[in-house]
């Protein structure tokens, strides 16, 4: 999975291996901006395995390059898929920054699929950030997830980062998280909602990204369930407006 994180003419796009080769992953960062980060530090947070290293120092990344960071991994005898991320920080101009990249983790050759839905809607006001949560089990079997909010490390969290939920089969919670964003909060972030629980001794993960805008803004998460439903909306309108056709056609003789 790959995120964007932007401070001035520094752009960077993080992408993770999910699924270790001969027990190390890695984790690709590039930045296609025109300006050099110096000091970039990078630190995996992972659930269900343990990295060699707590951080992996990258040092200077010039603006068009790129570095490849391997991660041997310890711990790692469960099963299953987790919502993982990488967080980074790095300094540019005198000022220091920090993004976050999520990233799925998939443990024992054993992918899985986590069966909640997450959404949000974030609203902001004098520097202070609340995204509202709403965690959806339309299972049959009831979930005890950690639901973590994913920042970066430059926000301070007014609230826990994370807190333990029951969902029940076919119910939703409700979960509330209060940020304050660096700088006054001013400027728009991205962030994430990591959901992971354990069913029948396997991990599963969901995770849900969201935008923190400008203060006096608010902005609804993005669901990558909600996106593949729609997508597959359109194609299904795009598919019976190409019948209609077929169907007028031949009974046109056209």
């Amino acid at each position: 999975m790959a995120n964007l994180a932007f401070a001035g003419t520094v752009t960077w796009t993080g992408t993770c291996a999910g699924v270790p080769v001969n027990g190390s992953i890695y984790f690709h960062l590039a930045n296609s901006g025109n300006d050099s980060a110096y000091n970039v530090l990078l630190t995996p947070r992972l659930v269900d395995a343990t990295p060699s290293n707590s951080s992996y120092s990258i040092g200077t990344v010039s603006g068009g390059g790129n570095s490849t960071t391997y991660i041997k991994l310890a711990n790692t005898s469960g099963a299953g898929t987790s919502a993982d991320y990488f967080s980074l920080s790095y300094s540019q101009d005198g000022s220091n920054f920090a993004a976050v990249f999520p990233c799925m983790l998939t443990l024992g050759g054993t992918p899985t699929v986590s069966q909640l839905n997450i959404t949000s809607h974030t609203s902001s006001s004098s520097g202070k950030s609340y995204i509202n949560v709403r965690i959806y089990n339309p299972g049959n079997a009831t979930i005890d997830a950690n639901v973590l909010i994913v920042l970066p490390q430059t926000f301070t969290f007014i609230s826990n980062a994370s807190v333990p939920v029951i969902i029940n089969a076919s119910s939703s919670r409700n979960v509330s998280f209060e940020v304050q964003a660096p700088g006054g909060g001013s400027g728009s972030y991205s962030g994430a909602i990591a959901a992971n629980y354990k069913l029948n001794g396997l991990n599963y993960g969901s995770m849900h990204t969201f935008l923190i805008a400008e203060t006096g803004q608010s902005s609804p998460g993005i669901s990558l369930v909600l996106i593949v439903e729609i997508l597959v909306a359109i194609a299904a309108l795009i598919l019976l407006v190409r019948i209609a056709r077929l169907a007028i056609r031949k009974a046109y003789g056209v």
